[in-house]
């Protein structure tokens, strides 16, 4: 199944894409798809960039993987998640139209991430359960936009995200 992707994982476990600088692809730079009947799950995506795609990583129908220390610049959408749990740690978002976005995807784990100039730093439309904390946001025409019910503050003492223009609690309708 040939999306016009960079790196194509289908239907594998326990991989491991680490220092690619995957650039200009016609759509996808990394394309996580499980099929119906397979899996693709533990995989693990660090230290690479992903600049002028259309989508830096778009994962459909894969759980359990991990999007370490990337980072993301100049694309349509720098990650793009539609179902399943990832954790999302220590990448920066620079420059994209979206940094996130989640349609559909639960229970992620969103941490220590950079959110600069985007338009949209992190666009949840639907998905419940993720815990987004200690992730600054900066120079976004919107930080943030949650249409469901998520989890933007670890709690006391630990605490939420760094915002540049915002003030409030981070609570569950985003800022």
């Amino acid at each position: 199944m040939d999306k016009d992707a960079g790196i194509e994982l289908h239907d594998v476990r326990d991989c491991y894409i680490q220092g690619n600088m995957i650039t200009d692809n016609g759509l996808l730079g990394i394309w996580l798809y499980k099929t119906a009947l397979g899996t693709n799950t533990n995989n693990t995506v660090e230290g690479n960039d992903f600049t002028d795609n259309q989508y830096g990583v778009y994962s459909e129908g894969s759980t359990a993987n991990r999007i370490l220390g990337n980072g993301f610049v100049n694309n349509s959408r720098g990650l793009y998640q539609s179902s399943g749990t990832h954790e999302v740690a220590g990448n920066t978002f620079a420059l994209n139209g979206f940094g996130i976005l989640y349609s559909g995807a639960n229970n992620n784990v969103i941490t220590e991430n950079i959110f600069e100039g985007n338009y949209y730093g992190m666009y949840i439309s639907s998905g419940m359960g993720n815990s987004v904390h200690h992730n600054r946001f900066q120079g976004n025409t919107v930080s943030a936009v949650d249409d469901a019910a998520n989890v933007w503050d670890d709690g006391y003492p630990s605490g939420g995200n760094h915002w540049d223009t915002y003030t409030g609690p981070d609570d569950c309708t985003g800022p």
